[in-house]
Order: structure tokens, then sequence, then C-alpha cells
């Protein structure tokens, strides 16, 4: 049997724990809408490999090409001069020597670019920036696709020059792509939901289990009674 003084607890227990849902469910608000916003842009390019009746290629050459391609996107010259383009040394405040900024200007506009091949394609390589400033992003992914149509084209492939054109240039994003919004904000009202049914359990029991008479209650804590004798006169 659960005493007065146990289910006391639990009430108390039960009612703390529900208190943290609350605060795990409003904590987990604030730090999503308090996150720094990160915005990606999206360009797209499309190489045309040099191709005549003496060279035919495979589909793991063709693979192979475009992984090259991919490589040259990202590559030291591409985005030395995209950096250039867009003053990037000078907007990113990079201190010291030129040769060392603009390096290091290279290293973390590198860090804030992918180049991806695109799945079940040839030659179709996807350029995606991320910054802080969804401007900024569209930008310097249209830039560094540029860059990569100019470079590319003017350096010599196997049978002749590739071609490269620009098929899709990226806008500026509408919503930040980090963090998650959506997803912050369920992952934190399901850890609050179970927390608060565990609360709402242990309330449920301590309330339950909770005496609600002396006979309830067990015998050491009854309220003690002394019979009282009558004096009876008889006359």
């Amino acid at each position: 049997m659960i005493t007065m003084k146990k289910s006391t607890r639990l009430i108390i227990l039960g009612s703390l724990v529900t208190g943290l849902a609350v605060i795990v469910f409003i904590l987990g608000t604030v730090v999503t809408f308090s996150m720094r916003k990160i915005y990606d842009a999206h360009a797209m390019v499309q190489a045309i490999f040099p191709e005549d009746s003496r060279i035919k290629y495979t589909a793991q050459s063709l693979e192979l090409l475009t992984q090259t391609q991919v490589q040259l996107v990202l590559s030291k010259p591409v985005l030395q001069e995209t950096a250039r383009k867009k003053g990037l040394v000078k907007k990113w405040s990079m201190a010291g020597p030129e040769n060392a900024a603009v390096n290091r200007c290279c290293q973390v506009l590198k860090e804030r670019c992918r180049a991806v091949p695109v799945p079940k394609s040839v030659g179709l390589i996807s350029i995606r920036v991320f910054s802080t400033n969804p401007t900024e992003a569209a930008d310097i992914a249209n830039a560094l696709a540029v860059t990569y149509r100019d470079f590319a084209t003017s350096q010599p492939q196997q049978g002749g020059t590739c071609r490269v054109t620009v098929i899709n240039y990226a806008e500026p994003a509408l919503a930040p792509c980090k963090p998650n919004v959506p997803f912050c904000i369920l992952i934190s009202s399901v850890v609050s939901l179970l927390i608060l049914i565990v609360g709402l359990l242990l309330l449920f029991r301590g309330y339950r289990s909770r005496p609600r008479n002396q006979g309830d209650l067990p015998r050491s804590t009854r309220t003690a009674t002394r019979e009282v004798p009558v004096n009876f006169d008889p006359r």
C-alpha cells in the first residue's frame, strides 16, 4: 500500500517533471531560433566532352571525366579567380601578406562550396555555396560557375576542348537551409511530450493512491481515540 507520504512525493515529482517538459520545449524553441542561419544557393553547369570518330567514351570513362571536372570546379585557379572577381579577400577581411591572404580566402571559399555530379547524368555538375547572406551565396555560386566555364573551355581535353554551359544560375534563397527549423521544433515537441507523459503518469499515480479517509490510512497514522466512561446515576 502506498502511504500518504509517498503519494505526496509522487505528486510533487510529477509536478516537477511536467514543468520540466514545458521548459524543454521553450528552451529548444529559443535555441533553434537563436542559431546562426545558413543559406545555400545552387548553380548547374553542363560539361560536354570532345568526341569524334576516333574517340568513343565508355560509361566508366565518362564518369571519370565528370569527376575530373568536379575537381576542376574547386581547383585553386578557379577559386582564386572567383575570389578576385568578387573581391572576397577584402570583403572577408583577410589580413596579412597578399599571397597568404589569398590562400586563406581560397581555403574558406572551398569550405563553403560543394560540387557534385548529378546522379544518372553525364557531365552535369551541381555547384552549391553556403553563406549567412543569401545574396552573397547566389553571387558566389554564379561567379564560380562562370569562372569554371571559362577556365574549362580554355584548357585542352582529351580529343579537343571541353564545352561547358551554365544551364541554371543561382538565385538568393528565401529560407535558410540550416538550422532546419521544422525538424528542430519537431524534436523539441517529441522530447517534451515524452517528458510530459511521464509527469502526468506520476501525478495520476500519486492522486489515485492518495488515502481518502482514515480507513485507508495505515494503523500508525490513524487518529487515536479513547473511550470515556459514562457515570450513570440511577437517582
